[in-house]
């Protein structure tokens, strides 16, 4: 990977400040926020590798920042090993599909995930209770990890349906972009030539993200924010994804 521009690596540690002070505030939008913005400034394949880490950190701490016992977690077994299937093989289309297409497939993902969101009380899948079920849920959200870093719809949706906890949700919805993202993470090391200063970039920016969620997190336990605040988070995002978008477009254009 090349980042030798100054203006880059300032841009990109302001971006994962900005993302991981979001999600402590908000308890999500680090991907939705961080993944778009990147990918503006640098190729997508790079934005996304340069997120994984960052995104493993941020995922531990939240699925191990709340006191609740996990034991409910032996139940999606056959969920968590198809995400890991499924991100193997997105991994992999990322790698050897023209990557330009994967981008249109995040603004998609984006937008699916507002929507979903939006609209919490309308989605329900008919009995999704099963092995089936999860072993389906499970592939397609790995795969959307692997090629575009985001499976909120998907497995929100499900989660939605199950009618789970609130805190169960976020607790799985953490777990299991954990997993895709570490598979990822062992895939780009094989595939990508990772040089000394791609991890000590790396390296800053857990020190940046670790900063950025503990002080959105001191905010969100001190209830500094407005009753409006996640929608002009959401806002925000569509923003985000509306000028990754035509980015996007030119680029496509330019080579089509």
């Amino acid at each position: 990977m090349k980042l030798n521009m100054t203006f880059i690596e300032i841009y990109t540690l302001f971006i994962f400040f900005l993302a991981s002070f979001v999600h402590g505030v908000v308890g999500f939008a680090f991907a939705l926020i961080a993944t778009p913005l990147l990918a503006i400034a640098i190729p997508f394949k790079e934005a996304i590798a340069l997120t994984i880490i960052p995104t493993i950190w941020v995922n531990i701490v939240s699925i191990f920042a709340p006191k609740v016992s996990l034991n409910f977690l032996k139940e999606y077994i056959a969920f968590f090993i198809f995400i890991i299937l499924g991100s193997i093989a997105g991994t992999y289309l990322l790698f050897f599909i023209d990557t330009q297409l994967f981008a249109f497939i995040l603004v998609f993902l984006i937008w699916a995930y507002l929507y979903v969101d939006f609209n919490k009380d309308k989605f329900a899948l008919q009995k999704p209770q099963g092995v089936l079920w999860q072993v389906a849920i499970g592939f397609f959200a790995g795969l959307a990890a692997g090629v575009g870093n985001i499976m909120s719809p998907i497995v929100l949706i499900y989660f939605l349906s199950l009618k789970l906890e609130k805190l169960n949700i976020i607790i799985l919805s953490n777990l299991a972009f954990l997993a895709a993202k570490v598979v990822q993470l062992s895939i780009f090391i094989k595939l990508l030539h990772l040089n000394f200063k791609f991890y000590l970039l790396t390296a800053i920016i857990l020190l940046i993200s670790s900063l950025g969620l503990k002080l959105g997190n001191i905010i969100r336990e001190h209830q500094f924010i407005s009753a409006n605040y996640n929608l002009i988070v959401k806002i925000f995002i569509f923003i985000i994804s509306i000028v990754f978008l035509i980015k996007t477009m030119a680029l496509w254009n330019h080579f089509v």
